[in-house]
């Protein structure tokens, strides 16, 4: 079951956190890993909710565009559980993510990442815009170096006559300082490519096909998946 749910209309109405209003605020998409598997795919742009309940049922309300709203929309979308511990100094904090916790919460969290970068305030104060993208990193021990995660974008598109040329960029982000993915691997329809010292890659797809591509890199937590047509 669920713990942490968009509230019902009548508790969404006290709270004034209509669900309807998502769609008016900015989008982003929101993905959660771990090293062993992808929780939250980070394939759809959701809005934020503007509230959510605790993990002992207390609700509460939101300001506009947090990323701890964002979270509660995209795990809803994607019907996965979500947990949220509550701290009257600190306010919300997430648990579990897809039924998935550190194994020791003394030692282990999970890791919020705005566009690459480490946030610098909890995911009750950080906001969403159009077009970020926020990852959630299980962390087993925030004592130690790590873990670090990859990014895919696409960054350029070129067609010659019967094919089309994709350039994609690969970042490694660690930390607050993401830097380009150099000697990762860029896996386009089932075709490995390696990117350069600028994390870059150009691979060619025939025209009017369908593409997916994912990058790995070893040490490192794979990149979500994207998919597109070639032309």
């Amino acid at each position: 079951m669920t713990r942490t749910r968009v509230l019902t209309a009548a508790t969404v109405a006290l709270l004034a956190a209509p669900v309807a209003a998502q769609a008016a605020g900015p989008r982003a998409t929101v993905r959660a890993e771990t090293a062993a598997k992808t929780v939250l795919a980070g394939d759809v742009k959701v809005g934020a909710a503007r509230a959510y309940l605790d993990v002992d049922g207390t609700p509460h309300a939101l300001q506009p565009n947090t990323v701890l709203g964002q979270l509660v929309t995209g795990a809803a979308a994607a019907g996965a559980d979500l947990e949220i511990g509550f701290n009257a100094q600190f306010g919300g904090f997430v648990s579990s993510i897809g039924g998935v916790a550190p194994a020791n919460p003394q030692t282990g969290s999970w890791s919020l990442f705005v566009d690459n970068a480490l946030a610098m305030t909890g995911a009750e104060t950080a906001t969403i815009k159009n077009g970020h993208e926020i990852v959630w990193i299980l962390d087993p021990d925030f004592n130690e170096p790590g873990p670090t995660f990859l990014d895919l974008d696409p960054v350029k598109a070129s067609a010659v006559p019967g094919t089309f040329r994709l350039t994609f960029g690969v970042t490694l982000a660690a930390g607050d300082r993401p830097v380009p993915a150099k000697g990762a691997t860029v896996l386009v329809n089932g075709k490995k490519h390696t990117t350069n010292a600028r994390g870059r890659v150009t691979v060619e797809v025939r025209q009017g096909t369908a593409w997916t591509a994912r990058a790995t890199l070893k040490g490192s937590i794979r990149s979500e998946i994207l998919r597109g047509t070639a032309g």
